[in-house]
């Protein structure tokens, strides 16, 4: 698993609620991820005091895709209906703009 794997896997889990399923792949995969955290947290104690860390269009537009193409990778067309119902509802439920309506993705 890549450090970008982890951290798509890891929004989607949390995104859909799926907190147990979550804190399995945390604990299955980011020890091995020690010295990327260690030098994200250096980056951060070095850079807070001058770069905003919040979420960019360009995060909102990564995790956009990245439920997406979740979705479309399902391969049982009812189930993958299922799945884009909950998106939109999770989209609602967290004020977020659902892009397959803006057509922003």
């Amino acid at each position: 698993m890549t450090f970008s794997d982890l951290d798509r896997l890891t929004y989607i889990s949390d995104f859909l609620g799926l907190k147990w399923y979550n804190l399995q792949i945390w604990n299955e995969y980011a020890g091995q991820f020690s010295e990327q955290f260690q030098q994200l947290e250096l980056l951060y104690d070095e850079t807070c005091s001058i770069i905003s860390w919040d979420l960019t269009e360009a995060d909102e537009h990564l995790h956009d895709r990245w439920l997406q193409e979740f979705c479309i990778q399902v391969p049982d067309k009812e189930i993958r209906k299922q799945l884009e119902q909950i998106i939109k509802q999770q989209y609602q439920e967290q004020g977020m703009e659902d892009p397959t309506e803006t057509d922003i993705v």
